[in-house]
Formats: C-alpha cells, sequence, structure tokens
C-alpha cells in the first residue's frame, strides 16, 4: 500500500485506499456488479422499496456466519447501523454515505430487517453498497473500544482478520467456510491466494524496489512516471483501473477577484492545454476529464467531451471582452490596475503539484501570473479554504453515483470551494438525489453537469485511473466498481 491508513474501522476510516483492505474482510447487504455496473445481492437476497421510498426492507441469507463463529441476522445488521449512528461525527465515510438520510433500522424477523430514510435518497443502494458499510460482527465491536475494534475485526468476508502491526502490515487469512459471496466473486480454487500480507511502503522507491526484486505480488497506487518505467520489467505486467467518480480536478472560487468573472474561468479552462498534461504526467495511462464526473459514471454527459480544448486564442479574446490589458508592459494582465492573479491551493503529494506547475507555464502564456501553495494535509486545505485566500484548490472524490455532486454544488455543502450559490443548481442536485427513476435521473445529471461546466466552476484535468504492478505468477486480478482490488478472485501459476 501506498500509505498506512490512519483507522482501518470500517465505521470510522476516512480513506479511500482503507477499501482496499475492509473490501477482503467485510461483505456489504448489496453490490455493484462491476461487470453490467448494477445493484445485485449480497448478505441481502433481495429487498423491496416503499411508494414514498423511505422504507427499504431486506430479505438476508440464513446460511452466513461471522469469522468469530457468531450467527450473522437481522438484529446484527441493525446493531451495524445504530453503532456507525452512534459515533456521529466520528463516523468516517460511512458516516458521510449513511447519516445525512437515516431515520433508523428495525429488526422485522430474524432475517428481516427495515431501513428507514427521513428522505427519499436514490443512490441508498449504492451507498450500502461501499465497502465502509460492510457489516460487522456486533460481538467483536461491542466487546472493543472504538479504537480497539480496528486491531480486533471480524466480518463475514472472503477473508479473516488476523492482525495488524501499526507501521508493518495488516495480515488476512482466506476464510476456508466462505460460499456466500455475490454473483461476481469465484469460488475458491486450488491456486487461490489463502494468506494476504499488506506492507506499508509510502515512497515511490520501496514500492519500485519491492517489485522489481519480486519481495512483492502487487504494488498499488504507482505514479504514472513509476508505472511507464516498470514496463521494460519482464515479470511484471502494469494494470490499469479507471476509478469512478470526479476527474482530477480544480475548483474555482467565484467569490474572489479575478475568478469571480465566469468569463475569467473560462479562459482559464481553454488555456489549459490538458493533452499536454495527460501525456507528460499522466504518461497517456488516463484520458482528458471533461465533466463534473468520469466517464464510466453512471448519467455521464459525453456531449460535453471536446467542451474547452485548448484554444489560446479564444482564451486571449474572452480576456479582452471584460477589458484586460497589459496596462504597464509586464507581460501580465490586468483589469484597471488590478492585475490577473491567482492563488492555485494543493495538497502536497500525488500528481497535482505538477499539474499546477504545468497550468502556472500555460496560463503565463495568456498574461495570467498564478501562484502555487501548497499545504502537507486535507486537515491543512480545509483550514486554507476557510480563509478564502485561494482563486482555485484541488480536490476530488471518488464514488459510482452522481449524488456526490451534491458535496460540491449545494449552497451548503462541506466541499463548496467554488462558492457558488444558484438555486436552478440547487434545485437539480436535490432532484437528482430524490427522483427514483432513472431516465428521469438521467435527465437531471445531464443538464446539472452542462450548467457547472457552462459556469465553469471546475477546470477538470484528467479522470483518475489506478496503476497496479503486478508479478508475472499472478494469473487474474479483478475489480469491484471503486477499482478495489477483489483478492478473493486472484489466483497465481506455478
Amino acid at each position: 500500500l501506498g500509505s498506512e491508513p490512519g483507522n482501518i474501522d470500517p465505521h470510522i476510516s476516512n480513506e479511500n485506499e482503507t477499501a482496499i483492505v475492509l473490501r477482503q474482510i467485510y461483505d456489504t447487504l448489496v453490490y455493484r456488479d462491476p461487470r453490467q455496473e448494477m445493484i445485485v445481492p449480497g448478505l441481502a437476497t433481495q429487498w423491496t422499496i416503499s411508494p414514498d421510498n423511505l422504507v427499504y426492507t431486506f430479505s438476508l441469507r440464513k446460511d452466513v456466519k461471522f469469522h468469530d463463529g457468531t450467527p450473522f441476522n437481522a438484529q446484527a445488521v441493525v446493531d451495524n447501523f445504530e453503532r456507525i449512528a452512534s459515533l456521529n461525527s466520528n463516523a468516517g465515510i460511512a458516516g458521510a454515505l449513511l447519516l445525512k438520510y437515516y431515520a433508523g433500522a428495525q429488526v422485522v424477523d430474524d432475517f428481516t430487517i427495515s431501513l428507514k430514510l427521513n428522505q427519499p435518497y436514490a443512490p441508498f443502494l449504492d451507498a450500502l453498497s461501499q465497502p465502509y458499510l460492510g457489516i460487522a460482527s456486533p460481538s467483536s465491536f461491542k466487546q472493543y473500544s472504538s479504537d480497539r475494534y480496528q486491531f480486533h475485526q471480524v466480518g463475514t468476508g472472503p477473508f479473516m482478520f488476523v492482525d495488524y502491526i501499526p507501521g508493518k502490515h495488516i495480515t488476512l487469512q482466506r476464510n476456508p467456510d466462505y460460499k456466500w459471496g455475490p454473483s461476481f466473486y469465484l469460488p475458491a480454487q486450488n491456486n487461490s491466494v489463502n494468506v494476504v500480507e499488506f506492507l506499508f511502503m509510502p515512497t515511490a522507491k520501496q514500492r519500485l524496489d519491492s517489485i522489481n526484486s519480486n519481495n512483492v505480488d502487487i504494488v498499488t497506487n504507482l505514479l504514472p512516471n513509476d508505472a511507464r518505467a516498470l514496463t521494460v520489467n519482464p515479470n511484471v505486467r502494469i494494470v490499469p483501473t479507471k476509478i469512478a467518480g470526479q476527474p482530477l480536478q480544480f475548483l474555482m472560487n467565484t467569490s474572489r477577484f479575478p475568478t469571480d468573472n465566469i468569463a475569467f474561468r473560462q479562459a482559464l479552462l481553454y488555456s489549459a492545454n490538458r493533452n499536454f498534461i495527460l501525456d507528460t504526467i499522466f504518461q497517456r495511462f488516463s484520458s482528458i476529464g471533461w465533466a463534473p464526473v468520469t466517464s464510466n459514471m453512471l448519467y455521464y454527459n459525453g456531449q460535453l467531451e471536446g467542451a474547452y480544448a485548448a484554444d489560446t486564442g479564444k482564451a486571449q479574446s474572452l480576456l479582452g471582452a471584460i477589458g484586460y490589458l497589459d496596462s504597464d508592459n509586464n507581460k501580465y494582465l490586468d483589469l484597471g490596475g488590478a492585475e490577473a492573479d491567482v492563488t492555485i491551493v494543493i495538497q502536497s503529494g500525488d500528481l497535482y503539484p505538477d499539474i499546477a506547475r504545468d497550468l502556472t507555464e500555460q496560463w503565463q502564456l495568456i498574461g495570467v501570473k498564478a501562484k502555487v501553495v501548497a499545504v502537507p494535509t486535507l486537515t491543512a486545505l480545509k483550514a486554507r479554504v476557510a480563509t478564502n485566500d485561494y482563486n482555485l484548490v484541488a480536490y476530488s472524490t471518488v464514488g459510482t453515483d452522481p449524488a456526490l455532486l451534491n458535496d460540491f454544488f449545494a449552497p451548503d455543502s462541506q466541499f463548496n470551494w467554488s462558492k457558488v450559490s444558484d438555486a436552478q443548481l440547487a434545485t437539480l442536485l436535490n432532484q437528482g438525489i430524490t427522483q427514483s427513476d432513472s431516465a428521469a435521473r438521467l435527465a437531471v445529471y445531464t443538464q446539472l453537469q452542462q450548467q457547472i461546466m457552462d459556469q465553469a466552476l471546475i477546470l477538470p484535468i484528467g479522470e483518475p485511473t489506478r496503476l497496479d504492478a503486478v508479478e508475472k505468477s499472478i494469473q487474474q486480478v479483478d475489480f469491484d466498481s471503486l477499482g478495489v482490488p477483489l483478492l478473493n478472485n486472484v489466483t497465481m501459476g506455478s
């Protein structure tokens, strides 16, 4: 793994990479089948939804046991949802997926539960498919405090938790009794993996050295340059996996000069040479991001492809039309004496520093001066945003339903860092999460994506692609809809 998770408790974790571990230990009530992109049974065999879309009733499997031997039943499921609710603000991604809409859980009988919502929430089944809402053994999480359960995890999944030694590793062992996986899980074979050890290797050199020396079988989350370097190693193959969610993007602050002007924001989009960035930084493992969501997302608006293609002349015309000129001949534009300076805030690491550097050079060609401010953590990024001292900020998330746009463009949302407050956008965002009809949601999200791009609220760069290096003895690696490897399906050669 590229980093050590801060907390690997499924209901507390705030990190996307933790899903790689959690998916192996836990089952969810439902799954999104990555082959068909549809919701399929998991621990629940079937479900019904009330006419008002507020009550979901699930029939549960009767042949499941937790790794500690305790029975899986309706009460266990209710206890899990009540645990997440009791964690409140300490519930990580699980809380973000559930708590805004959750109104309670009830045992109907030993193998039937009902989950109640306080308002219609169309992506609810999709949320339930995420590994952060995996079902844990109540006998285990009730025995340990919320900060200790991560060292004693018990699920129903294809692998059992063995140990977690901070700073060193997480070890899992195959569950020999596992027979209740979703339809896309393969049955265990003679050459299936029996033991998995996750090692923490935060530096690119560590990861490259480990796979080149055959000390590990899979290295996750390689940087594109490192993945390209490994293509010459005959004992390794690179497995690129497109991640659904948002493209790597910059949110544009509409409340601060000069990005408070829509034409200025559009000029920044037109002057961004994303093909160059994809060639040099992404090493062509990814494709250009054209929309607020990725092309493998539900209801993606493909009509946006090609919009804001690089056009320096168009960018200069837009700036000239709103009065920008180089009044003091210093090669940078100004408006009534106020220079067209922008501040870009990024989190250190990953690809954003290199992307910001290239954008700075590209915008210099149209007379816009950019300053890059790098902060070390997401907490520091949020603190900087709170000061409003930025024009662009780099941040995106993953997910399989476009309802995630609510977190970025609803007026009171936590990541509304473009500072947009638009009544029509707010109406569309609300319709997107309350409409249950797929055709209606498609129409809503098509229009919503168009409006976000028409207003130039974001600068999408490239679609996220996770690059894993796999040792040649591994014959098969499958992935879920979030790009998480399904180690249950991994088979080894001789």
